[in-house]
């Protein structure tokens, strides 16, 4: 049966939320109510009655992400920390000819106390959206808007998302821009932002992961990883106005780099 928990929270929409397998424990950040958006993170305690606390934390520590929905929240165990990817910030804080998406990485250190962890901004050279041609087939790095990111063993994988201006075919040029999904898959060795005794490297080695068979580029798709990080599930999404209700399997048994995708019901 459904229980409603307590209060925490301010009421709000396209908030990220991941959680701690270790302390037993999820997260909330950002989201936006109408035209005011968020940055606040919330961690929720899980009560022996099935109740959960809410508190807020991190909220005194002076460099944070700035306010913005659908971003990407992830728990990373090796590191014991959070990653945060992407999302849609407040337009009124992007110049004019900026993407309507963000595409930066943030890593919020929970140890040793979670209510005053410190968001650390990761890697200068962030994947951009981008389209490319392989054998005709349209590979999309659409980054920002509502991506998928999961962590297997130490690295971290982005899917999909969003982004204003790039098309898959060819449109008429009196259209205007429209948000498009992507299809492609970035890879980021987490080791270096695993020590927090050591500051976190300006630059990271994003690799962007081409497999023999692609599925359809999408958008707010549903996504799960299972436990161990080893196979990523999607269900359905939107490709070019197209609702979908495919199931996909990425099967990462044998390591993040080898991965491939399996159509599993079309």
């Amino acid at each position: 049966t459904w229980t409603q928990l307590s209060s925490g929270p301010s009421k709000r929409r396209r908030a990220s939320m991941a959680y701690d397998p270790v302390r037993e424990q999820v997260w909330l950040f950002g989201g936006r109510r109408g035209a005011t958006f968020f940055n606040d993170l919330w961690v929720g305690a899980l009560g022996p009655t099935g109740d959960i606390a809410w508190t807020p934390a991190g909220s005194t520590m002076p460099d944070f992400p700035f306010v913005r929905s659908d971003a990407s929240l992830v728990f990373e165990p090796v590191g014991d920390q959070l990653i945060l990817f992407g999302g849609r910030p407040d337009s009124s804080l992007l110049a004019s000819s900026a993407q309507p998406v963000a595409n930066d990485l943030w890593a919020y250190r929970i140890d040793p106390d979670p209510l005053s962890g410190e968001w650390h901004s990761l890697a200068a050279n962030q994947p951009t959206a981008s389209v490319a041609s392989l054998d005709g087939t349209h590979i999309g790095r659409a980054r920002g808007g509502a991506a998928n990111i999961a962590t297997v063993d130490s690295t971290l994988v982005v899917f999909g998302g969003t982004t204003q201006g790039l098309g898959f075919r060819e449109v008429d040029a009196s259209e205007p821009p429209r948000l498009i999904a992507g299809n492609g898959m970035d890879l980021l060795d987490l080791k270096p932002y695993q020590d927090h005794d050591l500051p976190p490297p300006p630059i990271a080695p994003w690799s962007f992961k081409i497999t023999a068979f692609l599925p359809p580029a999408r958008e707010h798709q549903a996504w799960a990883s299972d436990g161990p990080g080893k196979q990523l599930f999607v269900f359905g999404g939107e490709s070019l106005g197209v609702t979908l209700n495919d199931t996909l399997v990425y099967d990462l048994g044998f390591g993040a780099e080898d991965g491939f995708w399996k159509l599993v019901v079309p």
